[in-house]
């Protein structure tokens, strides 16, 4: 008995023992799951992050923690799993974390797959790869759908679905890009000179023709009225003049219209369902990551082009009529490059092309309204900022025609200056300079040192009310033809005023010198400022193909004060404007 009495007691010391170690192993497992718990939501949080910034390579290194992590917690947990039976639950809720996890650096490292790859897949007919990494994409987007955010998930999806649909359909299908020269600057960012038609099938590239812009307007049977700053210049509007309009979408399909009703595409009954707009000082970009093109010439010479003599030779040979066709010669070599681009060059030319669609030199329109709203969702759609017809605010855009300025853009230079006032009954009321320099004297090339005219105009919120305009001049221009009689047509777009009150003038300014336009306006915005707290805002939206600084004051209504700067006056500068300024502002009663 004694015997057994003491085997009792050994074994109940030993279950005590292990009791407290099992319990203190658990303790620990319990501590090291938390902890590890909280370092996964602070990695996940910085890949969430990552994302936001376009850095899916950055984002998929913080997944890869995350994963590691899921494996280290798994296999501490198997250990205990065998004697605890409710931490079964606990391994069902790890296996669904690694399968997020495992869905989520699937996404990221098929978003930098695309961004490293993307357009060379297109250039190089390796299209279905292309297609194939978008619905592998939409599949691991679905895994993550029920922790994400229903709107970002539910316009991933559908972009991707539009793009999908779009690339494979069995039909080809045809792409402009744009070349715009902003040395002659134009509403929807300059003069058309050239573009390329791009042809794809099942995404990839089957063709590439570049065309002079008077080519398809040579053949153009239509007869549409032009806008009457141009009725001088030209009696019949066409592609080369269609991006009159500041907001891109509609310029877009204005020179789509019109090359489609060309006889050159009109007879192989072709539509365009995209239009590229390229600034011209991009290819200077590309070329700097590139290196310089070498182009063989019909006298057996080779012109070289690198990214500091292109914009001056396209200039030279268009001015001068040598026929070289530089663009034409140089877009597909150019493009030849761009597919051998190894892995510096891609992240590179990626860099080159975000910093010029910020600065709206890049901007891009789809016919299909899912993929249309998804480039303006990037920045890069070019449209104007809507206002309605009670804005809680004010808007402005100042927009620059060359007409007949010879190519005088290319060294002019402008600033502006607006002081605004809002009053308490809801008015508001703005100061607008324009300063404008023509540098074209320091070049001695006819086409740079030339005067410059200008048809100005202001875009302004719905209602408002010019009281004063100065510095420039109003032309009285008379069309050299009778339209009616001629049986031209009116486009409806024209007379449309696309949400916005606009206010122009003209100018001319000779090589070297300097001319201001000071404009007064006003309107009422419909606020009470009742509450203890009444938000404002201002837009602006930059021209494409206009730099230059900008400097904004704004006054708070009398007696109260903008809550972000905790005074009656805010202010804001820039050297030069991004593509959209908003400056969300609150008015502070005392």
């Amino acid at each position: 008995m004694r015997t057994l009495k003491h085997l009792l007691v050994a074994l109940g010391a030993l279950a005590a023992i292990i009791a407290v170690v099992f319990g203190i192993g658990l303790w620990n497992f319990r501590t090291r799951a938390l902890h590890m718990k909280g370092e996964m939501r602070l990695t996940a949080s910085k890949a969430a992050q990552a994302m936001k910034d376009m850095e899916p390579h950055r984002a998929g290194l913080y997944l890869a923690m995350v994963q590691g992590q899921l494996k280290q917690l798994e296999g501490a947990l198997s250990l205990w799993r065998e004697f605890v039976p409710f931490l079964n639950s606990v391994a069902t809720e790890l296996e669904g974390a690694h399968g997020l996890a495992n869905a989520s650096a699937g996404i990221a490292q098929d978003l930098d797959f695309l961004k490293r790859n993307g357009a060379q897949l297109i250039l190089t007919g390796k299209g279905l790869e292309f297609i194939a990494t978008l619905k592998r994409l939409r599949a691991n987007i679905e895994l993550v759908a029920p922790t994400a955010n229903k709107e970002e998930v539910y316009t991933a999806l559908s972009m991707i679905d539009a793009s999908v649909a779009w690339l494979d359909s069995p039909e080809t299908q045809n792409v402009l890009v744009l070349f715009q020269n902003p040395s002659e600057i134009r509403p929807g960012g300059g003069f058309l000179g050239s573009f390329a038609h791009l042809s794809l099938n099942h995404a990839s590239l089957t063709s590439l023709e570049v065309q002079d812009i008077y080519d398809p307007d040579g053949q153009l049977t239509s007869k549409i009225i032009p806008p009457v700053a141009l009725q001088k210049l030209t009696t019949n509007w066409g592609a080369r003049d269609a991006n009159w309009f500041a907001d891109y979408p509609t310029s877009a399909r204005k020179v789509a219209r019109f090359l489609e009703a060309s006889r050159i595409y009109r007879d192989r009954h072709m539509r365009f369902s995209g239009a590229i707009a390229i600034n011209v000082n991009l290819i200077g970009d590309i070329l700097a990551i590139t290196g310089p093109l070498e182009l063989p010439q019909a006298d057996g010479t080779t012109l070289t082009l690198d990214a500091k003599t292109f914009v001056a030779a396209l200039q030279e040979d268009v001015e001068t009529k040598q026929s070289k066709g530089i663009v034409k010669q140089a877009t597909p070599a150019l493009f030849a490059k761009l597919s051998s681009l190894q892995d510096d060059g891609k992240k590179a030319l990626v860099l080159a092309i975000g910093k010029r669609i910020a600065n709206k030199d890049v901007m891009a329109y789809f016919a299909n309204p899912v993929m249309e709203a998804y480039m303006q969702s990037l920045g890069a759609g070019g449209e104007l900022y809507p206002t309605p017809e009670r804005f809680p605010g004010s808007y402005l855009a100042v927009v620059y025609a060359n007409i007949a300025g010879g190519k005088t853009d290319a060294y002019a230079t402008q600033s502006l200056t607006l002081d605004e006032t809002l009053a308490r009954d809801g008015s508001v009321t703005d100061m607008l300079s324009i300063e404008r320099k023509n540098g074209g004297d320091v070049r001695t090339e006819r086409w740079y040192n030339t005067m410059s005219r200008t048809y100005v105009q202001l875009l302004t919120a719905p209602g408002t009310t010019l009281a004063s305009l100065s510095g420039g001049y109003a032309r009285d221009i008379k069309s050299t033809i009778d339209y009616a009689k001629a049986g031209y047509s009116a486009d409806p777009d024209l007379a449309a005023d696309g949400g916005k009150a606009t206010f122009s003038t003209w100018i001319d300014i000779d090589p070297g010198e300097t001319k201001t336009i000071a404009a007064a306006y006003s309107r009422q915005t419909g606020l009470t400022f009742d509450a203890e707290e009444t938000p404002y805002s201002f837009v602006f939206d930059k021209q494409s193909g206009i730099d230059g600084p900008f400097t904004a004051t704004f006054h708070a209504p009398q007696g109260m004060i903008w809550k972000e700067s905790g005074t009656d006056t805010l202010s804001y500068a820039t050297d030069n404007p991004p593509a959209r300024i908003v400056i969300p502002l609150t008015v502070v009663r005392p």
